[in-house]
């Protein structure tokens, strides 16, 4: 369990980092440039959807890291056909790039024995995109949320077959006294 010295140093550690990675996402102008800056976050996004569907039998196919034109005008920095998105994978898969920001986290050093070095500089320059973009895309939500509604309408219909089971003497005697 990390103590809260290191929780605190570990968010200012990232910050810098962060708000690069803010800088860089904010390069609308130069959309080239952007897309460039962006793409190792755009890889390890789009490997941990295709990593993440792989192992929850998504059976994933067609991983893309090429942006392009999306039909509203917007842009599509990367993308992973699932054949076999599931109500029981749905979720994992939509959600998987957050593990991206586990990873930057758990690479933070230790407050204890850290001192400033060049290699500091060069994990923010490295981590800056991974923040950017290992985050669910409005895709994955919309996708993720269909996955959430049929886990919840599952579990619902769980609860009434319990709840029908438990109460089952009380419904016999019901049916037995008004209706048999």
């Amino acid at each position: 369990m990390m103590s809260h010295d290191q929780l605190f140093f570990t968010a200012l550690y990232q910050l810098p980092a962060l708000l690069i990675g803010l800088m860089i996402e904010r390069l609308r102008v130069w959309p080239q440039l952007r897309f460039f800056l962006l793409l190792p976050g755009t890889i390890a996004h789009e490997l941990l959807h295709y990593g993440v569907a792989l192992l929850t039998y998504g059976q994933p196919r067609g991983l893309s890291i090429w942006p392009r034109r999306a039909p509203d005008g917007g842009w599509v920095l990367g993308a992973v056909g699932v054949l076999n998105f599931r109500w029981y994978n749905g979720l994992a898969i939509c959600l998987a790039p957050l593990l991206g920001i586990v990873c930057i986290l758990l690479l933070t050093p230790s407050y204890i024995d850290w001192h400033w070095s060049m290699r500091d500089l060069y994990q923010w320059l490295i981590c800056a995109p991974l923040w950017i973009m290992c985050w669910p895309s409005r895709a994955d939500w919309r996708m993720g949320i269909t996955s959430i509604s049929s886990i919840l309408w599952g579990l619902g219909c769980l609860a009434l077959i319990a709840s029908l089971w438990f109460n089952r003497v009380i419904l016999y005697q019901y049916y037995e006294k008004y209706m048999g």
